[in-house]
C-alpha cells in the first residue's frame, strides 16, 4: 500500500466531501502511438503488433499505472492558513485546524493553489478500490455520474462557460443549458478542466474507482 497526492479541482473536492464522487479520470502517459505504416502500436519504448488487435493496450497500460488496488490518494485541494504568518509557517507542527480549504468557504482574498498544499494540511483520504483502463468516450452513463456532477431533478448540470460580457469564463446558470445525459454533463466538465478540444482526443484513461476514508 503507498499514499499518493493527488490534485483535485475545488468543485470535485465539494463532490467528493457530498459523496457524489466516486471515480476520477486521469489521461495515461505515456499515451499509445498506433503507426499503420509500420503496422505497430508504440507504448513508449514498446512496440505491439497491430494485428494482435487494441487488447493488448489496456492490459499493458494497466501494467504501469501509478496507482494499484489499497493504495490511498491523499486529496491536495487549494487551501491557505487560518492565521497570518510574517514568516513561513512550519506545517509539521501545525494544527489540523489552522488550515482553511476554498472547497468550504469562499470568502478569503487569497488562496494557495492545490499542488502547494503540504500533507500536514490533508484532510481527505480516499482508498482505491479499483483500477481499469479505457477510452474517455467510452464512459457509461452510471460512470458519468460516479464522477461526481451535479444533479437537478431529471437534468444534469451543464459545465459550459460564458465566452462574452462581464461573465466571460464563469459557468451558465442551471436554466440555460440544462443536460439530459449524464454524458454530456461530463464532456463539458472534462473540457472545463482539460480544455477546449480535449474530449474529441478520446484518450485512453486510468479509471480510479475510491471509497471516502
Amino acid at each position: 500500500m503507498k499514499e499518493r497526492p493527488t490534485l483535485f479541482s475545488t468543485p470535485m473536492v465539494q463532490a467528493i466531501l457530498d459523496g457524489r464522487k466516486t471515480q476520477t479520470r486521469r489521461i495515461c502517459k505515456p499515451q499509445p502511438i498506433i503507426d499503420e505504416e509500420s503496422g505497430y502500436i508504440f507504448i513508449g519504448n514498446t512496440l505491439f503488433d497491430i494485428h494482435d488487435g487494441d487488447w493488448q493496450i489496456p492490459m499493458y497500460l494497466k501494467d504501469i499505472a501509478r496507482w494499484d488496488i489499497g493504495d490511498v490518494l491523499w486529496v491536495r485541494e487549494t487551501w491557505n492558513t487560518l492565521t497570518a504568518y510574517e514568516e513561513k509557517p512550519d506545517h509539521s507542527v501545525m494544527s489540523v485546524r489552522e488550515f482553511v480549504y476554498k472547497a468550504d468557504d469562499d470568502r478569503f482574498d487569497k488562496w494557495k493553489p492545490s499542488i502547494f498544499m503540504p500533507k500536514e494540511a490533508c484532510r481527505i483520504r480516499l482508498l482505491v478500490e479499483d483500477v481499469r483502463v479505457e477510452r474517455l468516450q467510452d464512459i457509461s452513463e452510471e460512470d458519468a455520474i460516479a464522477e461526481g456532477i451535479e444533479r437537478k431533478g431529471e437534468f444534469f448540470k451543464s459545465y459550459q462557460k460564458i465566452h462574452r460580457g462581464p461573465h466571460k469564463g464563469e459557468e451558465h446558470p442551471w436554466n440555460v443549458f440544462p443536460n439530459a445525459s449524464p454524458k454530456t454533463s461530463y464532456y463539458e466538465l472534462w473540457e472545463s478542466i482539460n480544455g477546449e478540444g480535449s474530449w474529441d482526443k478520446n484518450p485512453w484513461v486510468w479509471v480510479i474507482e475510491f471509497t471516502k476514508l
